[in-house]
């Protein structure tokens, strides 16, 4: 082979190389890119889940977690309370129930890292468990028939308790120690879950330079910023306690690089009293008249939304319009508006 027929069959071949490296390398480039797309998905995901997370904890914080195993009856009315309209929580006698700082107008923002935990309070088991009633009172079907007469009962609880090892749940000889340990739960985090999500709260005082005029009654308003990374809710490295910075490494760069990596979002939420159309009708279901009476307020309004109550639908003629007592305790979210940016204030 002459050296000038040599020379072009090299040159093919590096050409062939070339194109198989250019490849080699678009394909890389491109799995790079659709992993960077899929983490963003993630990062937007579970900002979304901590945004609800937020708005609930908002709700549920207006009238319920101040009751204490001495004091069941603390329940406060709202962050503007119903009956007056004043600035809340109160509870009955009208005492201000900001039993946190960030409850208080202006206080410090609430930061809520969410993680898994082992076993949570008061948890049940994922699965049915049903408690068949046998068709026909015969012994070889049901042999304690002549006991029960064919109810069962609940023999099978459901749901059914989560319990800790070495705990079983016994229905008719319930022990106050199982109980307790299905209060309890399990706190500790689950490792592989933490360092995610997290939300953190900050209740308007309506003296914000950035908070619209028409944002709200001041006290209603909060501003809700969600993230997805490991900052566990910190706004910058000087709101970081010296407690807590060694989960940073004491190493403010590594806290920025953190935060660098993670996504954020801030939204304004307008809490209110207001619970929604269906609440008028939770009677109907029990009446003693079980075709469910005449119709108050039609098929077009909203207490036509109130579901069927299935405990007392025995025939599908008959007019159950009754929910399941589904009243609503905690007010509703009046708006979630988006900001373009962190406020001045969260």
């Amino acid at each position: 082979m002459s050296a000038a027929r040599k020379g072009s069959v090299l040159v093919v071949i590096v050409g062939i190389l070339a194109m198989l490296a250019t490849l080699a390398v678009t394909f890389l480039v491109r799995m790079r890119q659709d992993a960077q797309e899929s983490d963003l998905v993630i990062h937007l995901t579970q900002c979304r889940m901590m945004l609800h997370a937020g708005m609930q904890f908002i709700q549920e914080r207006s009238r319920l977690g101040y009751a204490t195993a001495g004091d069941p009856s603390l329940e406060a009315w709202g962050w503007i309370d119903i009956r007056d309209g004043s600035l809340g929580p109160k509870d009955d006698s009208g005492a201000l129930r900001q039993d946190e700082p960030w409850m208080a107008l202006g206080g410090p923002a609430k930061r809520c890292p969410m993680y898994m935990v082992k076993r949570p309070p008061c948890a049940v088991v994922p699965h049915m468990y049903p408690n068949a009633i046998p068709a026909v009172s015969d012994p070889a079907v049901d042999p304690a028939y002549q006991d029960h007469f064919g109810i069962p009962v609940l023999a099978n609880v459901d749901p059914m308790p989560v319990l800790p090892a070495g705990l079983t749940h016994i229905p008719d000889n319930p022990d106050p120690a199982q109980r307790a340990a299905w209060e309890a739960g399990d706190l500790q985090p689950v490792q592989m879950s933490m360092g995610l999500a997290w939300f953190r709260v900050y209740r308007e005082t309506g003296t914000e330079p950035d908070r619209p005029a028409t944002a709200g009654p001041p006290g209603a308003t909060f501003i809700l910023t969600v993230g997805s990374g490991a900052t566990v809710g910190f706004k910058d490295w000087s709101e970081v306690p010296v407690s807590d910075r060694a989960q940073f490494g004491n190493d403010q760069a590594v806290f920025d690089s953190l935060r660098a990596a993670e996504v954020r979002e801030w939204y304004r939420v307008e809490w209110s009293a207001a619970v929604g159309g269906s609440e008028l009708r939770n009677a109907m279901g029990l009446r003693e008249n079980k075709d469910g009476g005449q119709d108050f307020g039609g098929q077009h309004t909203t207490q036509a939304r109130s579901a069927v109550n299935p405990s007392r639908r025995f025939k599908m003629s008959e007019n159950l319009y009754g929910s399941t007592d589904a009243r609503n305790y905690v007010g509703t979210i009046s708006y979630i508006e988006r900001l373009s940016g962190p406020p001045s204030r969260y």
